[in-house]
């Protein structure tokens, strides 16, 4: 690398630099001004708080479309995950059983 004061700035010199820095910053020991305990109280309330307030957000509603009334042979419900036979379709039966499965 050449290093002169009037060598011209490149790429490759600022990314050697770099290179250089990023182990010595790991290697500097942590100076948080707190300590481990109470950073690590800290992550657990609001990691508390969060879960607590997405546990009190209401249910969403579900509305039906009627689709399931509307076409005996299921056509118009969603089965990507649900077996098929060679049609494609994947019938009534395929969408009984995951309901009933516990």
């Amino acid at each position: 690398m050449d290093c002169h004061p009037d060598a011209p700035f490149s790429r490759r010199l600022f990314l050697g630099g770099i290179a250089a820095v990023g182990p010595i910053a790991a290697a500097q020991p942590n100076k948080s001004a707190q300590p481990e305990t109470t950073r690590a109280d800290q992550a657990y309330r609001i990691r508390l708080e969060a879960a607590q307030l997405e546990r009190d957000i209401p249910q969403a509603a579900h509305p039906n479309n009627g689709d399931e009334d509307l076409y005996p042979n299921k056509i118009g419900n969603y089965t990507k995950g649900l077996p098929h036979d060679d049609a494609g379709g994947s019938g009534p039966q395929s969408l009984r059983d995951p309901v009933y499965a516990r």
